[in-house]
C-alpha cells in the first residue's frame, strides 16, 4: 500500500473498510504528504481522521452563498 499511496502523490486517502485503514495506518508514517484518512464505514475506526459522513457535513457547513457564488 505504501508504494502506490506514495507514488502517487497521493494527500487524502479513502478507505472502505476497517482492514483497508488499518493497512494504511500500519505504513502513515512512511507517506508525510497524506494529511487525512477517510473512510467509508459508519463509525470512524481507528487509523481513521474522519468519515466519509463527516467530511460530508464540513462540506455542507461550509457551502455559503458567497462559496457557491465563486463556483458558477
Amino acid at each position: 500500500a505504501r508504494f502506490v499511496i506514495a507514488d502517487s502523490g497521493a494527500r487524502v486517502v479513502f478507505a472502505s473498510t476497517a482492514e483497508q485503514v488499518a493497512k494504511v495506518a500500519a505504513v502513515r508514517a512512511q507517506l508525510p504528504a497524506v494529511t487525512h484518512v477517510v473512510t467509508f464505514t459508519a463509525e470512524r475506526v481507528p487509523g481513521a481522521d474522519l468519515t466519509l459522513a463527516e467530511l460530508e457535513r464540513m462540506g455542507a457547513a461550509a457551502e455559503t452563498p458567497e462559496r457557491l457564488a465563486r463556483y458558477k
